[in-house]
């Protein structure tokens, strides 16, 4: 097969380089829904691809929340690439409170004691880890500072909380919440269907013969 681009002639299946077009390389994507029993609200639990290569899940959502699932993830059991399905994680982070994302509130920041660090009122193990995300109020609209690295135990009834930058504004008198982390303590996706995105970004040819999506019936 012949074409013309740009005033160049192109000839096509000429080499073992998949997904090349033009001198520029592609993925191959598919994108399909998973609709059985199409009256029943579902949770999605799990996800096996029959194929001789590994995919990406750039996207597995309902009508509401998305995840992923990175090739990392999955797990290849006698010629399936087996993942459980992580919590869902939203949309993104500035609609932390329309997308079903785990949040902490923390209560009012005390002191500074560095640019990075802000003192609060004593917290248990339960409403923050590292590697949550820091959050405050700031006239009124929910602003991210960054990541929490270290939480200290002062001892005397307060918590030092440190994260990886300076943020933008002073911590102290400040509400602060946490955002937690939504793959482990998200909300399941359940809806009456699920959309799946795969991507494969091999330049080699791969075969998907299926895939099997393990699903129940929502109880909420």
């Amino acid at each position: 097969m012949w074409s013309f681009k740009d005033e160049f002639l192109w000839k096509h299946n000429a080499t073992d380089v998949y997904n090349n077009f033009y001198g520029v390389q592609y993925t191959s994507k598919i994108v399909f829904v998973f609709n059985e029993e199409p009256d029943i609200i579902k949770v999605i639990e799990s996800i096996s691809l029959h194929s001789d290569s590994a995919w990406v899940v750039n996207h597995i959502k309902d009508r509401f929340r998305l995840t992923d699932i990175p090739s990392a993830n999955f797990e290849n059991k006698e010629g399936f690439f087996f993942a459980a399905i992580p919590k869902a994680v939203g949309t993104a982070r500035a609609n932390i409170f329309t997308d079903n994302i785990a949040t902490q509130g923390l209560g009012v920041g005390i002191s500074m004691p560095t640019t990075t660090s802000v003192i609060i009122p004593k917290i248990s193990a339960m409403q923050a880890s590292v590697g949550d995300m820091l959050w405050y109020i700031e006239a009124g609209v929910p602003t991210l500072a960054d990541d929490i690295t270290v939480i200290t135990d002062n001892g005397n009834g307060t918590t030092t909380i440190t994260i990886s930058s300076i943020p933008a504004h002073i911590l102290n008198t400040k509400f602060l919440f946490v955002q937690k982390n939504s793959y482990l303590e998200g909300d399941s996706l359940r809806d009456y269907y699920f959309e799946l995105e795969l991507e494969h970004a091999g330049n080699k040819d791969t075969e998907l013969f299926s895939v099997i999506a393990e699903v129940k019936q929502s109880k909420q």
